[in-house]
């Protein structure tokens, strides 16, 4: 709140100022504002959701807004992004050990924090990578083009859902080929 009382500050002396200056400061101002930015999620229905707050929560996640909450069931999601998300908090004093001498538990075994922050920050890179790989292609000038078996596809999919749309399509060209008792060309 605190924030908005000095940004209405400022944009009330910035009024005052002459336009060209006035301008700049304007951009200044609002380059400042923290943004969320960091938080994403695929869902699997290869919709993407960019720019908000993601929190983990029991059944999944959920995605906060500023005027509510929206939940994401987990076996809805493909992938999501939290950024800043780590600690292990230990349960018993036989964690608490291993956390005093520096471990941390990862993938089923106790090592070095830095180890594994190492190996979760390459985790991290390759996802988002991928994840901006992905992106790039939701508009349809840049759209992904595939030649099949028996089709030409074009598509702004995840190709990961692509994938399965493809040998359902196959499938279904088969079926109605022998149903109805018709030949390729």
């Amino acid at each position: 709140m605190e924030e908005i009382r000095i940004l209405l500050h400022e944009l009330r002396r910035v009024i005052r100022m002459k336009t060209s200056s006035a301008f700049l400061v304007i951009v200044a101002i609002f380059m400042s504002v923290p943004t969320f930015g960091q938080d994403s999620m695929i869902l699997k229905d290869s919709r993407f959701i960019d720019d908000v707050k993601i929190r983990k929560t029991d059944l999944g996640y959920a995605i906060v807004y500023k005027n509510g909450e929206i939940n994401i069931p987990a076996d809805m999601v493909k992938e999501c992004f939290i950024e800043g998300k780590d600690g292990f908090v230990p349960r018993n004093d036989k964690e608490k050990e291993k956390v005093a001498k520096g471990l941390v538990p990862y993938a089923g075994r106790w090592i070095k924090k830095k180890k594994r922050n190492a190996i979760l920050a390459k985790k991290r890179a390759k996802r988002q990578a991928k994840y901006e790989e992905i992106k790039s292609h939701r508009e349809w000038r840049n759209r992904y083009k595939t030649k099949g078996k028996q089709f030409n596809f074009e598509y702004t999919l995840d190709p990961d859902i692509f994938k399965n749309l493809d040998a359902l399509m196959n499938t279904y060209y088969k079926v109605f080929m022998k149903d109805w008792r018709l030949s390729k060309p």
